[in-house]
């Protein structure tokens, strides 16, 4: 006859669960001042965004002896900025008003987060 063991169920350390239970209290106190910084931050970008459409504005009113290669450099511009304020904006909506009672969500990444970076590294390179 085949004596079959009983399971066994690894019980993690007292001190893992604390920490683990530090760490979640740490992500609850702080999502205020994370998410705060966020919308400031999206706000600022937004007043820069005004700015931007503005001269841009000014610049089509004025741009009759600019070389066609500048206009369009212009416009290529100004639509990676509304596209990139448009991905801003979503990410914004996402962690600010979709997901305020779920506080763990912010330690994921939603989608149009990594779009905003790539526009922001592909900006800065």
């Amino acid at each position: 006859m085949v004596q079959h063991s009983p399971p066994t169920h690894q019980v993690p350390e007292l001190s893992s669960l604390l920490h683990l239970s530090f760490c979640i209290m740490d992500i609850f106190v702080s999502v205020p001042s994370i998410i705060g910084g966020f919308v400031e931050g999206a706000a600022i970008s937004n007043i820069l965004f005004g700015i931007t459409i503005s001269q841009f504005y000014v610049y089509t009113q004025n741009w009759n002896r600019d070389p066609k290669w500048l206009k369009w450099l212009a416009t290529g511009v100004m639509l990676l900025e509304v596209v990139y304020t448009v991905f801003s904006q979503r990410a914004q909506y996402y962690y600010s008003v979709l997901s305020v009672q779920d506080p763990v969500v912010i330690l994921e990444s939603d989608w149009s987060v990594p779009v905003c970076s790539l526009g922001t590294f592909a900006f800065m390179a």
